[in-house]
């Protein structure tokens, strides 16, 4: 997970998840640091996220050994847009350094986004995060907070092993 540093406690306990569904934790508030990343834009649809996600993971995973970077922390994933069907999205990968020459198309060196943010770390695989997301959506409206920006982050495997990837932390940019 990030180096993310607590800046304050949580507000006030989220309800109690009813039996058997997805756990939410009342989230912390946390400053995320600047990192350096390689990062990749892509659109899908839901249905295909899994395959889509996981292939941007690999093909920066590799766009970083040929740059010579080492990738340096767990892969991200903000989510620009969705409804329904579809989502867009910037993958990145935090990486050690600056690559060297000229990364392959589509990809881009950056930093990732930084600031205050809420870390909510659901105790759930990526088949619950639609339950996940729905507990948040009602912690935030209770506490009368406006959803922002969203990046999940994966387990340090996900590049390995996309299939059993599991989120660690979502990071809540309110507005």
């Amino acid at each position: 997970p990030a180096e993310a540093a607590p800046v304050a406690p949580a507000p006030s306990a989220a309800p109690a998840p009813a039996p058997g569904k997805a756990d939410v934790q009342p989230p912390e508030a946390v400053v995320l640091p600047e990192r350096p990343v390689l990062s990749l834009e892509g659109r899908g649809t839901w249905d295909t996220a899994e395959d889509k996600l996981g292939s941007a993971f690999e093909q920066l995973a590799i766009a970083a050994k040929k740059a010579g970077s080492t990738p340096a922390g767990a892969p991200l994933v903000e989510y620009v847009e969705s409804d329904d069907k579809t989502f867009s999205f910037v993958v990145m990968l935090p990486i050690d350094k600056k690559p060297k020459g000229k990364l392959p198309k589509g990809i881009k060196a950056g930093v990732s986004r930084s600031g205050p943010a809420l870390r909510f770390s659901p105790s759930a695989n990526a088949d619950d995060l639609e339950e996940v997301y729905a507990r948040i959506d009602d912690w935030l409206t209770a506490k009368g907070l406006t959803l922002g920006t969203v990046i999940e982050e994966y387990g340090d495997d996900a590049i390995a092993s996309p299939e059993d990837r599991v989120v660690v932390d979502i990071y809540v940019f309110t507005e």
